[in-house]
């Protein structure tokens, strides 16, 4: 039954948990009662009513099963060796960026003018509508204005190219 829900659960080992960190006024078939110290407001005493599902909640957060194990120790999220393989994770992002890139080489683009190249004053940088970032000649043109421009190479993470007067689309 949902009534004697807290009253059933609080075990030893709930008690034990909940005592550790408030004082339980009562328990009833609502919820329960409690004290808890509020470490933002400087370790000032509060007074909460905890429903049975909310403790329900909190105290799972706590405890496991037996033979249950925190997900975060396994597969990807585990701690061993988790610069390797981050670092191989980044190599292959930058593989697949570059195969994507290389496929723009001879399109013509559309691009906003964001500002100077971070590498070279001599260069602008901008957007295409697809977000990625194109790199080319200055040549009289100012932040905030669209041009077109023809890629000629790339890297990994920047389309290279120069600006043209001629439409969208493959030359």
């Amino acid at each position: 039954k949902k009534n004697n829900l807290a009253q059933n659960v609080l075990s030893l080992n709930a008690l034990e948990w909940l005592t550790n960190l408030s004082e339980v006024l009562s328990v009833e078939d609502y919820g329960m009662e409690i004290i808890q110290p509020e470490f933002v407001c400087g370790n000032k005493e509060k007074q909460m009513t905890l429903s049975n599902e909310e403790f329900l909640r909190r105290f799972e957060q706590h405890f496991l099963p037996r033979r249950f194990v925190k997900i975060r120790h396994y597969g990807y999220l585990k701690n061993y060796k988790k610069k390797e393989r981050l670092d191989e994770i980044i190599k292959k992002q930058r593989e697949l960026s570059l195969k994507r890139n290389l496929l723009d080489i001879g399109k013509v683009f559309q691009v906003l003018i964001e500002g100077t190249s971070k590498r070279s004053p001599e260069q602008l940088q901008g957007r295409t509508s697809a977000n990625k970032v194109v790199i080319f000649p200055k040549e009289n043109k100012s932040k905030g204005e669209y041009v077109n421009v023809l890629i000629e190479s790339c890297t990994g993470g920047t389309l290279i190219g120069k600006i043209v007067r001629q439409k969208l689309g493959v030359i």
